[in-house]
């Protein structure tokens, strides 16, 4: 037979390592690596080198090592006009956030935690806790990166600011908790209650809240007076007080829903209500009343006890049968209570009987009286208080109960009104007739009464209730002073009771020394039931101071109003068991700025407050204008205030925590708020402005607001707000004025908190921001399997209660294409459609058996969103997935697809110069790319480094010219961006002529060009070859062979950088036919 000659001369198939060669073109290879197949069709050249890229130190006195895990670039418009790129990365060595400035420079201006960074990024990078890289998303938006860190980190964000603020001015980079979150952590504390004696946690609510507050109650500095944790807000509707069982670990709360509730839950679940106690459905205490306050003691096997309150906090006149304060049984079941009265005596006795109202009137006109004269009278509760019920921390048996009786009434001369009866009057002696008063009986108007669990309240024949005199408010004990309510708020004693407590506004009251536990019925010797907090006739506590408190560098604070909060305790809150510190307590503040202070337990007069904890960076005041003005404002209405934050110019935050009130105004004056930054320098620097809202109810003295909150005032921080310090001020005026709701305003409903939760997975698209394999503790007991997509525009407002899908599995990858949102595990594909405010997001269709390895390894171009998975590599169009790499997936024991190291994370990146795919993988113990080229649809394998080698492709990032940089662990290169070529290898499928079976003297192989080349004819890969010999015959270079095979498997390799091979032939003749 002739000699033939088989040429391949086009090489445009790429590489084919599926075993069955006899299906495999000619001109596809079975291995190549480092070829290029962009720059010159048909032929065989190598692919670009890599370029180092510079990066140095902070301070520029070294090359920089990043070791960057993933990375996003940050583009903002420069001073010069020019688009700026620094990138943001993650190391997942050190769990750290880095930050590289002035890449598009590419020259030492390119720096590692550049020092103008060193306040946002130190030099070592931001650090945090144990962070997979599979936890690790990063989204570019706008001039920002929005990362998300797993579940044990918030979500960070980064980036530069496109507003002016109190501290920093526009562009000014950023890196902070990407929450847009109002800055405060506990409302104003109503009362506060110890919750078990095991630990040092106290629990507190606010007026009118819907949830319980966990509080750290150590005297800690540290951590002292914050909030650790807190039921579900909703978990109440209209919390009024608090109380507790510290031996047992019990809480009790008080709840104003329909007819009222007290609800019992252990300090270890605050969300589970253990018992419910539903109250009567009749109100039993007066008109205008409701209850107010609620007390647990232990004695008789555990009472419950309720205090009711004025709502107009006093009153001139009222009946003597009112009934303010009730107990009824401890019970381990929810029950229907009925209440018990405990009042002490309002009416009836008689004059020998002491604990009797009585009235004295001189009627024979002697100067002197008789028995008689000294009658059987009544009495009612003129002033309540809300909080008024005090455990004493030694007597179970009793609660003690604060009100205030009408003032005292006498003309001085005959007559003696609204007199408490302390002894028999058989007893009555004096030369006078004031001395005879005197002598049996005693003004008792603001009173301390000792009210035992089984007191009998039988109106005929009631139990001794031991009364002591606190003071006469405003001489109330004189003749016929008028009436004037002292209005206090909060009671309190210290951890022995030998302190009392009074609160009034911002004045603070304090008693010594006056708990007298023995005093449990009537005196039958001296002092005869006259027990005095300070004397008979005191007009006022025995010290007094008002609230004054300067924090360090601020200037002071003055009329706060506070309550009553803790004695703090000296073990570490949760290690041990709680011991009272016998130096300081804890005050709440009311008013301004949510948070705590501490005073000495026994402070004397004029003694300052110290500065413990602040709850909130923003302080708020209202007061009624001083004149009477024509605005929409009503008389008599309580308004309710709260503020919001502006991040980013855009963002805006959930309603305050805290809320400021006017409980009753007056007239249709307008209100003069104050808003007061305390700590200019703690607000943080993407925040931008303040929003103020206003809602309203009707009714005076009202615990919550019946109306929505609408807008009233937006302060950016850009106008000239006063300045005090470090602190700064804006005040203006509400004349009552509605402008939109919180809702319209935000997106968001009144009552949502925890707008962001922590996530792994990010995407975006159609300038939302979807979050995948997600954790919102406190909110959704598992949410690894949720996507929960933004509002519109805001990266990092989600209202996780409407705008969420829940997947049938965890997620490992999400990502955007055409239009939708897809969501991929190991093993399926979801494609969801629909938005946040649009029709809802919803599966649109389940591609089974198609998954993704990790958030990485998918990209998505203008060509096709490729993902690759452990069977396959894929292309989806956007309606299908088509697997393309069929080529490689199977063959070679090494580098097909399904033989890699599965341990390492692959990447799939996208060149769009050269218009290729690059998905990376570990073979042996090197790192390649096996690259997809889109319009040649042909497989290429690339060592990542310029050779083989260990050197392993990391994280990566794109820049403005298109060039693809990727980390190595310790620098970054700029892939195939050199100038000069790569070495590169070609090896050919088994060629077996056209006859598979028949056998060939192969004579030689034909090269236009002098490459090494190689061959076997056992199927086997042929080691690398010689240069082929300079010489050439009939315009080739030849390599002799001179072999009898069926097949033939060819390699070629080239010699010198540079090297290309537009053809191979091979030169062989056919034994005859086979008989």
């Amino acid at each position: 037979m002739a000699k033939q000659l088989l040429e391949i001369n086009k090489f445009q198939n790429g590489t084919i390592t599926t075993p069955d060669a006899t299906d495999t073109p000619e001109q596809s290879a079975t291995f190549s690596i480092n070829l290029d197949c962009v720059n010159k069709d048909g032929a065989l050249q190598g692919a670009p080198i890599n370029a180092a890229v510079t990066i140095r130190n902070s301070d520029d006195t070294a090359d920089a090592a990043p070791d960057i895990d993933k990375a996003r670039v940050i583009r903002s418009l420069a001073d010069d006009n020019t688009i700026k790129e620094d990138i943001v990365y993650f190391e997942e060595a050190n769990d750290r956030l880095n930050f590289i400035s002035n890449l598009e420079k590419a020259n030492t201006d390119t720096r590692l935690n550049h020092i103008d960074s060193s306040a946002v990024f130190p030099e070592a990078g931001k650090e945090f806790n144990d962070v997979s890289l599979k936890d690790v998303a990063m989204e570019s938006h706008n001039k920002e990166v929005h990362i998300g860190l797993g579940k044990g980190n918030n979500p960070q964000w980064v980036g530069y600011t496109n507003h002016k603020g109190l501290k920093k001015s526009a562009k000014t980079l950023v890196a902070a908790d990407a929450e847009v979150k109002y800055p405060s952590d506990l409302p104003m504390m109503h009362k506060i209650v110890l919750g078990s004696t095991s630990d040092s946690y106290f629990y507190g609510i606010e007026t009118g809240g819907t949830r319980i507050w966990k509080i750290d109650g150590s005297a800690d500095s540290a951590n002292g007076g914050k909030r650790v944790s807190s039921s579900t807000k909703g978990t109440f509707t209209n919390l009024i007080s608090i109380a507790s069982d510290p031996a047992n670990g019990r809480l009790y709360v008080l709840d104003k829903q329909s007819d009222g509730f007290v609800y019992e839950l252990s300090v270890d679940d605050l969300d589970e209500k253990d018992v419910t106690y539903t109250l009567p459905s009749t109100y039993p205490g007066p008109s205008n009343s409701w209850y107010s306050d609620v007390q647990f003691t232990s004695g008789g096997s555990g009472k419950l006890w309720l205090a009711a309150h004025w709502f107009n906090r006093s009153v001139t006149s009222g009946g003597y049968s009112s009934q303010f304060i009730w107990n009824f049984p401890y019970n381990s079941s929810s029950n229907n209570v009925s209440l018990v009265n405990k009042m002490p005596r309002m009416s009836g006795g008689s004059n020998a009987t002491p604990g009797t109202w009585v009235r004295f009137e001189d009627a024979s006109g002697y100067g002197t009286f008789v028995a008689s004269e000294v009658l059987v009278s009544t009495t009612y509760i003129a002033e309540t208080f809300p909080i008024s019920l005090l455990k004493h921390p030694s007597d179970n048996d009793a609660v003690y109960w604060f009100a205030r009786y009408p003032n005292h009434s006498s003309d001085g001369s005959t007559q003696w009104l609204n007199r408490w009866l302390t002894r028999d009057v058989s007893n009555m002696s004096g030369s006078n007739l004031l001395d005879q008063v005197d002598s049996i009986s005693a003004v008792r108007t603001l009173s301390m009464h000792r009210i035992k669990h089984d007191h009998d309240a039988t109106v005929s024949a009631p139990d001794f209730v031991p009364i002591h005199n606190v003071y006469h408010p405003n001489d109330a004990w004189e003749n016929n002073n008028v009436f004037s309510a002292v209005n206090i708020d909060s009671v309190g004693t210290d951890n022995d009771g030998t302190e009392i407590y009074f609160t009034i506004a911002d004045v603070l009251q304090r008693f010594t020394g006056v708990f007298d536990t023995s005093w449990t019925t009537s005196d039958t010797g001296s002092p005869y039931n006259k027990h005095n907090f300070v004397f008979e006739s005191a007009d006022g506590p025995s010290v007094s101071t008002e609230y004054t408190m300067t924090p360090s560098g601020q200037s002071p604070r003055t009329g706060v109003s506070i309550n009553f909060g803790y004695v703090p305790s000296t073990a570490t809150a949760g290690t041990g068991s709680y011991v009272a510190e016998n130096t300081n307590i804890v005050l709440a503040r009311q008013t301004g700025t949510g948070g705590f202070d501490k005073i000495a337990q026994a402070f004397s007069q004029g003694t300052d407050a110290t500065f413990y904890r602040d709850h909130s960076l923003l302080g708020f005041s209202t007061t009624n204008s001083g004149s009477s003005g024509t605005g929409d404002l009503q008389d008599g209405y309580t308004y309710f205030y709260k503020t919001t934050m502006i991040y980013d110019g855009y963002q805006e935050s959930p309603l305050s925590l805290e809320t400021s009130m006017d409980s009753d105004h007056t007239d249709t004056r307008d209100n003069t708020l104050t808003v007061t930054v305390n700590d200019y320098t703690q607000v943080p620097d993407r925040c931008s402005a303040v929003k103020v809202y206003r809602a309203e109810n009707p009714a005076s003295a009202a615990t919550t607001p019946i109306s929505v909150y609408r807008l009233i005032k937006v302060i950016p921080f850009s106008k000239a707000w006063a300045i005090s310090g470090v602190s700064r001020v804006f005040t203006f005026d509400d004349s009552g004025i509605k402008g939109a709701s919180y809702e319209a305003e935000s997106g968001l409903a009144e009552t949502l908190e925890g707008t962001l939760p922590r996530y792994a997975l990010s995407t975006q698209l159609n300038n939302q921001h979807y979050i995948g394999k997600c954790w919102h503790d406190g909110y959704v007991d598992d949410a690894t399997s949720y996507v929960f997509v933004s509002k519109v525009g805001k990266f990092d407002v989600f209202d996780w209660l409407v705008d969420f899908i829940k997947l049938p599995t965890v997620p490992t990858a999400l990502t955007s294409f055409a239009g939708r949102v897809y969501a991929f595990d190991e093993l399926n594909t979801y494609r969801m459609r629909g938005s946040a405010g649009g029709q809802g997001l919803y599966i649109e269709d389940i591609f089974e058996g198609v998954g993704c390895l990790n958030d990485d390894a998918v990209v998505s171009t203008d060509f096709g969103m490729f993902f690759a998975d452990n069977k396959n590599i894929y292309q989806h169009n956007g309606k299908s997935a088509e697997p393309i790499g069929e080529a490689i997936v199977r063959g070679d024991s090494t580098y097909s697809w399904q033989n890699r190291d599965k341990d390492y994370h692959t990447r799939a990146m996208y060149d769009a110069t050269r218009r290729s795919v690059y998905f990376t993988f570990k073979a042996g113990s090197n790192y390649y790319a096996w690259a997809w080229n889109i319009p040649r649809k042909r497989w290429d394998m690339l060592s990542f480094a310029d050779a083989e080698g260990t050197s392993q492709p990391k994280g990566f990032y794109v820049l403005n010219d298109t060039s693809l940089n990727i980390g190595t662990g310790s620098a970054v290169i700029n892939f195939l961006g050199g100038a000069t070529k790569r070495l590169w290898t070609w090896v050919s499928k088994d060629l077996t002529m056209g006859n598979d079976t028949q056998q060939k003297s192969i004579k030689k192989l034909l090269l236009p060009s002098r490459i090494k080349a190689n061959y076997s004819i056992n199927s086997s890969k042929p080691s690398a070859g010689d240069q082929v010999s300079d010489t050439q015959t009939r315009g080739t270079y030849r390599l002799d062979v001179n072999q009898k095979a069926t097949n033939l498997k060819v390699r070629l390799d080239s010699n010198a950088a540079g090297d290309e091979c537009g053809a191979v032939g091979v030169l062989f003749r056919t034994k005859r036919s086979p008989r």
